[in-house]
């Protein structure tokens, strides 16, 4: 996760797993700082009380509202107040889909081609069965994504299709 803090008038950003593992090292930069931070002491109730930063001994006290959010960091006695401005996800994000309407469909998966439901030059609704593919496991219909005319049939049945190849065209 990608997070942006203020402390007082600055904001840093800095970087950290979805999941962290607090008996080991953790480093991440913080403005133009790499930060070595070492989990020393955890209560019964899961807070941190003391830590190491770059090899540093502090005891810590984390200050956070109703929701979990922390607002106040103090460390040996002296308080930080801490803004979390934003969290982002760094996980992979899909590509933003065209609005341009789809003018081809592809095979989800790789089979065979047992049968072909639809004809070329044909006016098809969305969801409608175009195509049957058999798998290792079973038969699926292939679906029409939207209404559309049938320009081209790319496939015969018996036909091998692996994962992603075009079966049908439609026109624009």
């Amino acid at each position: 996760m990608r997070y942006y803090v203020r402390t007082g008038n600055k904001q840093h950003r800095f970087d950290l797993a979805d999941v962290v593992d607090l008996s080991k090292q953790l480093s991440f930069e913080l403005g133009k700082y790499l930060i070595r931070l070492v989990v020393k002491n955890i209560s019964p109730q899961g807070e941190i009380k003391s830590v190491y930063v770059n090899n540093k001994y502090y005891t810590v006290n984390i200050r956070c509202r109703s929701d979990g959010v922390p607002y106040k960091v103090i460390l040996n006695g002296h308080a930080y107040p801490v803004q979390i401005e934003r969290v982002e996800s760094t996980r992979y994000k899909p590509p933003v889909i065209s609005q341009q309407p789809l003018t081809e469909v592809r095979s989800p998966l790789p089979g065979t081609i047992a049968k072909i439901l639809i004809v070329r030059g044909e006016k098809i609704a969305k969801s409608q069965a175009m195509f049957l593919l058999e798998t290792m496991e079973m038969d699926q219909e292939i679906l029409a994504p939207r209404d559309a005319i049938v320009e081209n049939i790319l496939v015969k049945e018996g036909d091998l299709v692996h994962k992603s190849k075009a079966l049908v065209k439609f026109q624009s």
